[in-house]
């Protein structure tokens, strides 16, 4: 009989994205089966569709109430309607995580943690209080690295480590597109700071001088802030910098894209350099833990924040892009990806958890 598994994301992105389609494919051969609640905001963005679209199949997803005894009752209702066995928590939401904690302690809660827990950067009466809600749960780390930092913040909790994987059909899907001919670099900008969009432009426009460059950010959708700072540095948009809309289709930009680059200053695990090794980019990557820890042959690895090792690693990279050599490294990245980070080993080691 199939395991029922309620998924409570607090994830509203304009669209599924690997995230959903992972959690998707754990329900094949049915040894599992899903139910999904998302959050209350997923009401009235792009997400809408999407969600409603899994209701349109034999999925059922839910979306939270605003008000919180309303979504007490909701959960309640959800999880006697549906038998459920497991408890599936995805990112941070106190408010729901109360409610468990209140209701359902009779519940296997298993927590996932899509980023790295910093206990130290954290106010100690809130780390306190997540101690107490989370006592009993099972916490995931989606990294070795991750779960590092989770068992010195919750060292009598139960820890394991299920590394992340990719949905690599998502990056068979490549649109018709013009590539610009000059060497195309791409950057992800969700997070100017975390993703080191400021680091990006430095090291791009020191290089621009001596090679053709071209810097593609992909912009959260609301790129306000992002325009707004790089307008504050160049006093408006230079020529050499492009921004390209979120999109689901990524392999479209991966597949016009020479160089990905990826010089974050936190990353739990790195999926967008899977995808771009699998996309046979050259990668130029920080080597922040977590990141850094990717089993990826020929990625230049550079000194996190440090602008000059940067600058190094990316000239290198842009010296050997056409390279037999560097060709035939990518070809075999491109085999080995599949096999580190399929969706069927990280299925297995999810169904182990709730055997």
């Amino acid at each position: 009989m199939s395991k029922i598994l309620l998924h409570i994301c607090d994830y509203a992105a304009p669209y599924k994205g690997n995230f959903i389609n992972s959690l998707q494919y754990l329900e094949k051969n049915g040894e599992v089966k899903n139910i999904y609640i998302f959050p209350n905001r997923a009401k009235n963005n792009s997400a809408y569709e999407w969600i409603k679209s899994l209701n349109d199949t034999e999925t059922v997803a839910y979306i939270q109430e605003e008000n919180w005894m309303k979504n007490l009752l909701l959960i309640k209702k959800i999880i006697e309607k549906h038998s459920v066995d497991y408890v599936f928590r995805h990112f941070y939401d106190i408010k729901i995580d109360l409610i468990l904690k209140v209701l359902f302690r009779s519940k296997k809660i298993i927590r996932f943690f899509h980023c790295m827990y910093d206990n130290n950067s954290l106010n100690k009466i809130k780390h306190f209080s997540r101690k107490v809600i989370w006592k009993n749960n099972i916490l995931v780390g989606v990294s070795k690295a991750t779960s590092r930092t989770l068992k010195q913040a919750f060292n009598n909790f139960s820890v394991k480590t299920v590394e992340n994987a990719i949905d690599f059909t998502r990056l068979n899907v490549v649109n018709a597109s013009e590539k610009k001919n000059k060497i195309s670099l791409m950057v992800m900008g969700y997070n100017i700071k975390v993703k080191g969009v400021d680091i990006a432009l430095k090291v791009v426009d020191r290089l621009r001088k001596e090679y053709d460059l071209l810097l593609r950010i992909v912009a959260p959708s609301n790129e306000k802030h992002l325009v707004s700072f790089i307008n504050d540095i160049y006093g408006g948009m230079p020529e050499w910098v492009e921004l390209l809309p979120p999109t689901n289709n990524i392999a479209t930009y991966y597949n016009n894209t020479d160089i990905f680059l990826s010089p974050s200053r936190t990353e739990a695990f790195g999926y967008a350099v899977v995808e771009a090794a699998y996309c046979k980019n050259s990668i130029v990557a920080s080597d922040v833990e977590g990141q850094g820890e990717l089993e990826i042959n020929g990625v230049y690895w550079f000194k996190s924040e440090d602008i000059d090792d940067f600058s190094l690693k990316l000239e290198l990279a842009i010296q050997q892009l056409h390279s037999s050599e560097k060709t035939s490294q990518k070809e075999k990245v491109f085999e080995d990806v599949q096999n580190l980070y399929s969706l069927e080993r990280w299925k297995k080691e999810i169904i182990e958890i709730v055997q």
